[in-house]
């Protein structure tokens, strides 16, 4: 059965348990991983990230801004997602430059915070590695 399909069969009904919103849930956070090579990518820049600070023995004053930055880009690039989808949804395979407008602004949204992201961990490392 391919992913496609799947996606038809699944229910649209409201979550009749806290047990089916959490599967539903952790489903969706699953399929974006699987779909959007750039969420994968973020996650082994995370992974990369949190290894070095590790190794680096960060205080836990000085995660906190990693984490809060590792965070926002991995929310946003579920936002992204939504909106492609919810985009192509509307607008089919038909080209209008609004549509594109809005997936433009929302993939530049994940750029912007991936360089705030990158500002923060510059920040946070510069210290380790001038002493």
């Amino acid at each position: 059965m391919t992913t496609d399909s799947r996606d038809k069969q699944h229910q649209i009904t409201r979550n009749h348990s806290l047990a089916a919103a959490i599967k539903n849930s952790w489903n969706g956070i699953w399929t974006v991983i699987r779909r959007e090579r750039n969420m994968r990518i973020h996650i082994a820049a995370a992974l990369v990230i949190g290894i070095a600070a590790l190794f680096d023995h960060l205080k836990p004053i000085e995660w906190l801004p990693l984490i809060a930055a590792i965070t926002l880009v991995i929310c946003l690039e579920f936002v992204n997602t939504i909106v492609e989808a919810l985009v192509d949804l509307i607008v089919g395979h038909h080209y209008d430059i609004k549509a594109g407008l809005a997936k433009d602004v929302a993939a530049g949204l994940v750029s912007f915070a991936v360089f705030i992201e990158l500002l923060v961990v510059a920040i946070v490392f510069w210290s380790h590695f001038k002493g």
